[in-house]
């Protein structure tokens, strides 16, 4: 069995480590900055179009915000020839291109989530699917997509 994957990053002075967990199944960030309520969205897009991840600390509706900011950067992007006449194939594989990249992009910001983060939902049948029960083995995740960390009623 292959070891869990490791984040590291230094906060402060101090170097820090986690399990690292990502739905999607993307290796774990070379690079990692911590990000708070500071961090501009401009800053925050820079960071991440050079592959730089974000960690946030902070409150989940302030990185939400940020989150959304960095997704106007990505759509207001220019798209690069988009006033030539391409075949369909060509087109759509560009477009396909450009959804990887955002998300790509946009998936650097990081939200660390505690293993017991799961049971505070309340016990709804939804969140259990997404996130089981923590075992004495299991780790805390950390994920790339906020929207993923809980459904939807969990945040409201």
């Amino acid at each position: 069995m292959s070891e869990q994957p490791q984040l590291h990053w230094t906060e402060g002075d101090t170097p820090h480590g986690a399990a690292w967990r990502s739905e999607n199944g993307q290796p774990a960030p070379r690079r990692v900055v911590v990000a708070d309520d500071t961090m501009t969205a401009d800053a925050a897009w820079r960071l991440a179009c050079e592959g730089t991840a974000l960690l946030w600390r902070g409150d989940y509706h302030n990185a939400r915000q940020l989150l959304q900011a960095m997704a106007r950067r990505a759509d207001r992007r220019p798209k690069k020839g988009a006033d030539k006449a391409r075949p369909l194939a060509e087109s759509f594989h560009l477009h396909r291109m450009a959804q990887a990249q955002r998300a790509r992009t946009l998936g650097m910001l990081l939200i660390p989530v505690e293993a017991a983060d799961a049971s505070r939902c309340g016990g709804r049948p939804r969140c259990a699917r997404r996130w089981p029960k923590p075992s004495a083995t299991s780790t805390p995740p950390c994920c790339r997509r906020p929207s993923c960390l809980r459904c939807a009623s969990c945040w409201a």
